[in-house]
């Protein structure tokens, strides 16, 4: 399950990471893709949301299955359920998580 996937304050640009497992991927740039595979029926994306933290797309097993605004208004909220997938067959499957739109 991801962890988080939260912009770093601080920075001139928005950027966004991803934590599994202590494994952090970070991206400044649209068209980034993160992803791993899990097993189950289903899947939750949790991360914060913030200022100017741009949307994601979110594919399972190579599908699209959705896209979600990680952006609001005042201040920081961590720990957000973002998207949250049910009804898989169970098995083995894909995430993707690409970074769709940066919020300038």
């Amino acid at each position: 399950m991801i962890q988080e996937l939260l912009p770093l304050d601080g920075l001139a640009f928005p950027i966004w990471v991803v934590e599994i497992n202590n494994d952090l991927t970070i991206s400044n740039k649209s068209g980034d893709i993160w992803k791993s595979s899990f097993n189950g029926k289903s899947i939750s994306v949790m991360a914060p949301k913030e200022v100017n933290a741009g949307k994601i797309e979110v594919k399972i097993d190579g599908k699209i299955h959705g896209m979600t605004d990680l952006s609001i208004k005042g201040s920081r909220k961590s720990q957000q359920l973002v998207y949250k997938v049910n009804g898989l067959a169970a098995g083995k499957h894909s995430i993707e998580i690409i970074n769709k739109e940066m919020d300038q």
